[in-house]
């Protein structure tokens, strides 16, 4: 394939369509910036918070299983004692009676180590209520953050899409030019322009 030679004006007129060019791609990248990657970190904490948020729900409901196991431990503690109480009145003797005794002194042990574990676990459920909580606002404000910065990016993608490259011309890389050729070109615009498709 036989290369036209150009004319020094017309060397200039793509010279010249070239930088405007270049001044698009550089306001593009300006404007894009950091995004992508602020983009990437938005989403993935978003996945860490919300993988949060499930074990939190997890804990939670381990909690209240705790607290409604301690509260059956309590009443059958508490029927014990009835019984052991009923059949204080029917004993024969002292032996019976110091038995019936200990039993009763142990459920209400039994009771009191259950309410401590009861308390304990109520303030272990407010602290994972507040810091579910927590999160759940934290994931709306990274969610809306996200949001943000994604019709952010897509404006700019969309600018980016405004670059007239009929002036210049497509070819392929099996077409490609020795872009570096024309005055005012080196290798770092030559590559910017290879990597929009301009050969």
């Amino acid at each position: 394939m036989a290369k036209k030679e150009l004319t020094v004006a017309e060397k200039m007129l793509a010279l010249n369509n070239l930088q405007k060019i270049d001044t698009k791609i550089d306001k593009i990248q300006t404007l894009k910036g950091e995004l992508p990657m602020e983009v990437e970190d938005l989403e993935d904490t978003l996945v860490g918070l919300n993988t949060r948020i499930v074990k939190i729900e997890e804990e939670i409901k381990e909690v209240e299983e705790e607290l409604n196991g301690r509260e059956i431990s309590i009443k059958k503690s508490n029927e014990l004692i009835s019984k052991y109480e009923k059949q204080m009145d029917n004993v024969k003797n002292s032996r019976e009676f110091d038995a019936l005794t200990k039993e009763v002194g142990m459920q209400k042990l039994e009771i009191q180590l259950a309410e401590k574990k009861i308390r304990q676990a109520k303030e272990n459920l407010e602290s994972k209520k507040a810091y579910f909580d927590d999160s759940k606002s934290k994931v709306e404000g990274i969610e809306e953050q996200l949001k943000e910065k994604q019709e952010e990016l897509e404006r700019v993608r969309a600018r980016a899409k405004t670059i007239d490259f009929t002036t210049l011309g497509v070819a392929t890389i099996d077409e490609q030019d020795d872009l570096k050729e024309i005055k005012g070109i080196g290798p770092f615009i030559a590559e910017k322009l290879n990597a929009l498709g301009i050969y």
